[in-house]
């Protein structure tokens, strides 16, 4: 049976569609692993270790596995590269903020967005265990925003730390952001040690804390 010129027009169309919807769900899925990494669930930071070990003999090759898993507690771990140095308004006080007047302890600089679904995910965790802990320094990083919004999320989450305004977004570009939301983990002298990009839970700040305090 021949099928009709119109009834083969529609099915070459059909077929079309078939080969862009499957190109669509295609790129879909590529972007879905860049930047919603979450749904396999809340990020983690990747910590160094506070020591290694050397490679062992076969024999002994479990033992060694085990002496590499970090300790829940120990020396405090020391980030790499230069001092982070950045500064500017805060999005809600209109005061100055710079990240030096932040001395003596770690520093959680959390990189959020109001319009941002994660940030938004995120931002009762934070502020939970940003309230709990006293014994590091907690300043956000505004990407993009603009005052009203930021003000609004603030608000919302019961956040009380200072934040940074960065409207143009080249603070946290030089900062080698990937995505929001991002949360970097900093030494007392402000070098990085670990971030987490992704949405987390207060599990995982408090995990990341608890290493960067030696808690």
């Amino acid at each position: 049976m021949t099928d009709r010129p119109d009834d083969a027009a529609r099915g070459s169309r059909k077929r079309l569609l078939v080969i862009a919807a499957g190109s669509v769900v295609f790129a879909g899925v590529i972007i879905a692993g860049v930047f919603a990494a979450g749904d396999t669930g809340p990020a983690r930071a990747n910590l160094p270790a506070a020591e290694t070990t050397a490679e062992a003999p076969e024999g002994t090759r479990s033992q060694a596995r085990a002496a590499e898993a970090p300790p829940a507690s120990g020396p405090k771990l020391k980030g790499t590269g230069n001092p982070i140095r950045i500064s500017g308004t805060d999005p809600i006080t209109g005061k100055r903020v710079t990240l030096e007047q932040f001395t003596g302890k770690p520093v959680v600089l959390a990189i959020w967005a109001s319009w941002c679904p994660g940030c938004n995910e995120e931002g009762p965790h934070l502020s939970k265990v940003a309230a709990a802990r006293t014994d590091v320094h907690f300043v956000g990083l505004n990407y993009r925003d603009d005052p009203a919004g930021a003000k609004g999320f603030y608000a919302k989450h019961g956040w009380s730390f200072p934040s940074i305004e960065d409207r143009s977004g080249e603070i946290a570009f030089n900062l080698g952001l990937q995505g929001t939301p991002t949360t970097l983990f900093l030494d007392s002298e402000h070098r990085e040690i670990a971030r987490i990009v992704g949405a987390t839970d207060a599990a995982g700040f408090e995990e990341a804390v608890d290493r960067i305090t030696a808690s």
